[in-house]
This record gives structure tokens, sequence and C-alpha cells, in this order.
């Protein structure tokens, strides 16, 4: 086991120090299209992410279980987005210079060790553009490193403490928000109600500048199985707000220093959550239909110009969604699949969390009109929110191994008054293999 043990640290310090030397080699040009995209499409869809956790193997020793797993990932994306009359993604002819294709591949790797009261969690991340000469080979991320101590649990009612990193959607459910990188710590609760339901609540506070000493604030509570009927509840609460005007931003793209004001942090988000999971043995397999409705108390008037010039004011900061899922995939010939409506209003959630199928932004715009491409900068009113869409989701399990991923997503403006006129189209096709 001594030597097992030695291997895992050897490995993680090759993967590392590879990482360093592409760095120094690999065709990494501007920001990736694609990059831009996954801002609102990093979570796998949930039936992929319920089937990588069956794939972790537990290697036990005498002080507690050590798990290794891993899953490799490639797809192809075909993406038409037009903004205010600009094709972004229409060849070498658009600002970006893309075309409508996109391939990429990705590898991920997890560790996992858990003692008596204690756990660390590890989840590394390669996440690359294909190709010879405008592919990538050096974009390691760092997307959970935790440790967890359990500080109660009697079998009925449990409480827990994390510290360290991790995808705000592991720890808070909605489709269209939680999609932000968690530095901070999360108190987690959990108690059994007999004959009522399940009740669990999460709430922690994160890093969002350190900076500017900007902390965010996020708390969720639920009740599951309600009277024993599969329904259930969920309330959300997340305070990005922060009173400052000096806040300094800088753009990826070209390095400058913009500084923005509080309106720009203000978000007190509110999600209330109402799903029914159905009886398997209705339909024979798992269905369950679930939205929410989600509003920011701190939406106050504000301008946001247009290509003509035109300003407008609005307050529209309201987001609802609905989804129904069927079916679970866990060995080869399983499938699942989840249809899914979505409308965001341009103040309901802030671009940084956005989790929802978004609007593309290929151009890398905002709210408050930060863009990448010199032809959309400076334009308020544009980002990730506002837009009226759906999504379709096929999943198709080969073997134990591997899963077949078919998605279709189609977004226009909820609101024509703000930002610019806008569409959005998304096909991905995508072979997942998990070990």
């Amino acid at each position: 086991m001594k030597g097992l043990n030695r291997f895992f640290i050897l490995l993680v310090a090759f993967v590392c120090a590879t990482s360093q030397l592409f760095a120094e080699t690999s065709n990494n040009f501007a920001i990736q299209i694609s990059d831009l995209l996954d801002t609102t499409n990093q979570k796998d869809l949930w039936a992929v992410r319920e089937w990588l956790r069956t794939k972790r193997v537990a290697l036990n020793n005498k002080l507690g279980d050590f798990s290794l797993s891993g899953d490799v990932k490639t797809q192809w994306r075909n993406v038409h987005q037009h903004l205010g009359g600009i094709n972004i993604t229409g060849g070498i002819n658009s600002p970006s210079g893309w075309n409508n294709n996109l391939y990429e591949v990705e590898f991920r790797l997890y560790f996992d060790y858990k003692a008596d009261k204690t756990w660390a969690s590890v989840k590394l991340d390669y996440d690359e553009a294909a190709g010879l000469f405008s592919g990538q080979s050096n974009n390691l991320a760092l997307v959970r490193a935790n440790m967890g101590y359990h500080l109660f649990d009697d079998g009925n009612m449990r409480l827990d403490v994390l510290v360290g990193r991790q995808r705000a959607y592991e720890l808070y459910n909605s489709q269209i928000q939680f999609n932000s990188t968690l530095d901070g710590f999360t108190g987690m609760y959990s108690l059994g109600l007999d004959g009522l339901g399940d009740f669990n609540l999460h709430a922690g506070g994160y890093i969002f500048n350190a900076l500017a000493s900007h902390p965010v604030w996020m708390v969720q509570c639920g009740l599951h199985d309600i009277f024993d009927t599969g329904l259930y509840l969920e309330y959300s609460f997340v305070d990005w707000h922060k009173n400052t005007s000096s806040t300094p931003v800088t753009n990826v793209a070209t390095g400058n220093s913009t500084f923005l004001g509080s309106e720009t942090w203000a978000f007190r988000n509110n999600e209330f959550i109402l799903g029914y999971a159905f009886n398997p043995e209705i339909f024979g397999r798992d269905v369950r239909l679930f939205g929410g409705i989600l509003w920011n108390a701190l939406a106050r008037p504000r301008s946001m110009n247009r290509l003509s010039g035109r300003d407008v004011d609005s307050t529209q900061a309201l987001a609802g969604w609905i989804a129904l899922q069927l079916g679970s995939v866990q060995r080869a010939g399983d499938w699942a699949f989840q249809a899914q409506w979505q409308v965001v209003q341009p103040y309901a959630v802030p671009d940084w969390d956005m989790a929802g199928m978004g609007r593309g932004n290929g151009s890398d715009s905002t709210l408050f009109g930060f863009a990448t491409f010199s032809k959309v900068t400076n334009l308020s009113g544009n980002g990730n929110a506002n837009y009226n869409g759906w999504e379709l989701d096929l999943l198709y399990s080969v073997t134990n191994e591997l899963v077949l991923d078919l998605r279709y997503q189609r977004a226009l403006p909820t609101t024509s008054s703000v930002g610019l006129e806008s569409s959005y189209t998304n096909v991905v096709l995508a072979a997942v293999y998990g070990f």
C-alpha cells in the first residue's frame, strides 16, 4: 500500500510538471471561443455526474479509504451566435476569427481520501481546444481542493464543515445560477424528520475578490421526500453585494483595468425550487419534474446603451425554469433524457455565476459593457443573462464505461430593449469515458 501511495504522489507531480513544460510550447493564442462558451456550459448533465461517481474505486488501508477515478471527454460543437447584427461565430470574417465548428478534449482526475471523521477531495481538469495549430496543451485547472470534518453524526442528524475550493453547483442546487468557483468555508447540516421528510442546510462564506475585501455569502435549505411522496422544496439566498465605487477588474484580452461601481455587484438573489420525483415503479424508470423561480432583490433602474445610442431604464430581475428528466445511466444500454425551458431577465443572475444555457457570449461581454472584441466593446446590456431559451439533452451508455451525450440549445433575448439583438444556437456531441 505504501508503494501504491507513492505511485499516486509521483503521478500528481508528473501531471503538474508536464503542464508547465507544455505551457512553454503550446499553441495557446488569444482567448478560445470554447472557453467563453464554457462559462455557461461547465456542468455535465445530471446523469453524467451521477454516473461518474460510481466509477470511484476505494483502496482500503488501516487509516482510511483512498479513491481514484477519472474521465476522458471529447466533443464537437456547432455554434451560431449573432450579436447586434455581427456574426460572432461566422468563419474567418467574424470578429473572433473562429468558425462554427469547435473541437475540444478534456481529462479530469479525482482524488478522494476519507478517514473516520475527516476527508479530503481534489479534482484536476485539463480542458483543451483541439487541433495541431489551434489547439492547447496547458489549460490545467484546480477545480476542487477541500477538506472536511464530521462534527456530529448520530445516524439521524449530521453536522459537517468543509474548507477549501469547490464549484458552487456541487454544494448548492439550481439550473440557472451557482457556476462560480468558491474558496472559503461551508457548514452542512442534515436532519431526518420522521414522517415529514429529510431536511438539509448548506451555508457558507467565500472569497469573491480578495484585492477589494469582497466576500460572498450563500445559504440553501431544503426539505426532501415530503410525507414520503417524492415532493421536495428548496430555498437559496446569495448576497453578492458590496458598497464600493473603485473595484478594479482586468480585461483578460487587453490587460486593461476598469473600475466598476457598486451597481455591478447589486445582486441579492432569492430562489425557490419545487420538484417531484415520481415512484420508479409507475413508469419503470426514474422520472423527475421540477422548476424554480428567482428574484434579485437589489435590482434598481439603470441605463443600458444600445448600438443606436438609446438608453433604457430597466429593473427586470426575474428568472424561471422548468425541467423534465427521464431515466438514468448506470450500465450499458441505459439512457437518460432532459428537456428544459429557461427565462432569465437582464438583472436576475450575474454574468460570473450563470449556470444556465446563456446566450453563447462569444464576445465575452458583460452586463456593464466589458467585451473582448472591439466591434462590441463598451456596449452595456450584453452578457450571459437576458435570454429565453430551451435545451434538450440525450444520453446513451454504449458500455459500462462509455457514454454518448447529444445536446441542443436555442436562446433569444428576453428583453429586446436591453443590450443588442442576439440569437444563439449550440449543438454538442460528446463522448465521455469514465474509469
